[in-house]
């Protein structure tokens, strides 16, 4: 471990390994909601439709190639792969966590809790070095005298440190203001604790064997031993799925007497497709992704994946590229006068539809914006002879000022722009 990782390490106080194993991020929670469930961050990830909402959307931030380009005066880009910052955010995180892992662990903390916050190792000469991600519970924000933001970490022995705005690395989510990221677990607390109590009323009902729903009932008086003997029978003979559907020996007149609708016409299949709705809505995710495929159709769900990269996926992106160039790359990124900035490659979304990458490199190569080496450098291949060359039709023209029209080729082969012939 180098001298970086040693130094974020005892600041917060092994607080990445503590995360890791769940030993205290669990312990906070959105609060007590209508149906009586406390919903802890432990008990929201319990129920599937959540748990699959922040793995799908912080997976998809992670997959993304992330790198910094600099943008050159004719307008043209490159990846700066010696950049500080480009070596983290793209390789490594830290020495415990790749790029994939640093980036989903921040996107898992700003869904849930409305704040991803990362602690800068810088060396001496101001470069980025490494990212930790701080446990969201330990962190409180504040703001000093001056009205920037101040971040106070909680040790696990009670001991405070102060961070300025300079130290962290913040990546808030939808907030008031700009800084306090809003908890979706508090936000959505009835809407997971509904959930979270349909899922356990059906647990009991077959759990119970499916019949809670009847009593049993007889006009006689029934003796304590005989009061006993039904009570053990009941449970030890006709409740559990292993027990379902077994038939009933009635003795002493007792009478089955129905006390309440079987669950179907309670609506209660209803209910738990509904709530997969709601937190689809909360994520602004489309159903079909928390596998709800009731309203999808062949003809449809291109048009929902196209939505949920659009809708969903790029203000996160956005969200990520914009904190990295103000709090990382600082006097160097192009909002504040520089040269540099952070981007995601959205296209690595369509590395598993061969088609349509191809479809689109052909339109390229053949309209001339696009080159076999830039082409190559997508797909991770080996560079080819005439790669580096420019290629459009034959029959290209441009129109004169004049309203004359000149033939020409608008790149050749080799690069160069040949006289063309005025008609």
């Amino acid at each position: 471990m180098g001298i970086f990782a040693r130094a974020a390490v005892k600041v917060f106080d092994q607080g990445v390994g503590t995360l890791a194993a769940g030993s205290h991020i669990f312990q906070i929670g959105g609060g007590r909601s209508v149906t009586g469930l406390s919903i802890t961050t432990e008990r929201a990830f319990r129920y599937s439709a959540f748990w699959a909402a922040v793995r799908i959307l912080a997976g998809s931030v992670a997959l993304l190639p992330l790198s910094v380009y600099r943008l050159t005066s004719d307008g043209s880009r490159q990846i700066v792969r010696e950049h500080p910052v480009h070596r983290v955010i793209h390789d490594v995180f830290n020495p415990r966590m790749a790029s994939f892992t640093g980036r989903e662990v921040g996107m898992a903390h700003v869904l849930t809790w409305g704040n991803a916050i990362f602690l800068q190792a810088r060396d001496a000469n101001g470069s980025l070095r490494e990212l930790w991600p701080l446990a969201i519970d330990r962190v409180e924000i504040k703001t000093d005298t001056a009205g920037e933001p101040l971040y106070r970490y909680r040790r696990s022995d009670g001991q405070e440190r102060e961070f300025s705005g300079r130290q962290i690395f913040n990546v808030p989510g939808f907030s008031w203001d700009g800084v306090q990221g809003y908890s979706v677990i508090r936000q959505a607390r009835e809407t997971i604790g509904l959930g979270l109590a349909a899922e356990e009323h059906g647990a009991r009902f077959f759990g119970n064997g499916a019949t809670s729903n009847f009593a049993l009932s007889t006009p006689n008086k029934l003796s304590q031993p005989a009061f006993e003997h039904l009570s053990a029978q009941v449970k030890d003979e006709k409740t559990g799925l292993a027990n379902a559907w077994k038939p009933w020996i009635l003795e002493e007149g007792l009478e089955p007497k129905v006390l309440s609708m079987p669950n179907d016409d309670a609506q209660w299949l209803e209910t738990r497709k509904h709530q997969v709705t709601d937190i689809a809505r909360w994520f602004l995710m489309q159903p079909h992704m928390l596998a709800d495929l009731e309203r999808a159709t062949f003809s449809n769900i291109e048009h929902q994946a196209l939505e949920f990269v659009k809708y969903t996926l790029m203000p996160w992106l956005v969200r990520w590229e914009q904190a990295i160039g103000m709090q990382l790359l600082l006097d160097e990124w192009t909002g504040y006068g520089g040269d540099l900035y952070a981007k995601f490659n959205v296209a690595a979304l369509e590395r598993a539809d061969i088609k349509t990458r191809f479809d689109s490199y052909a339109t390229g190569r053949q309209w001339g914006f696009i080159n076999g080496d830039k082409i190559a450098e997508l797909e991770d291949w080996d560079k080819f002879p005439g790669g580096e060359d420019y290629l459009v039709p034959m029959n290209m023209t441009t129109v004169n000022p004049d309203g004359s029209i000149t033939t020409t080729t608008m790149i050749s082969r080799n690069g160069t722009r040949p006289e063309g012939v005025v008609v």
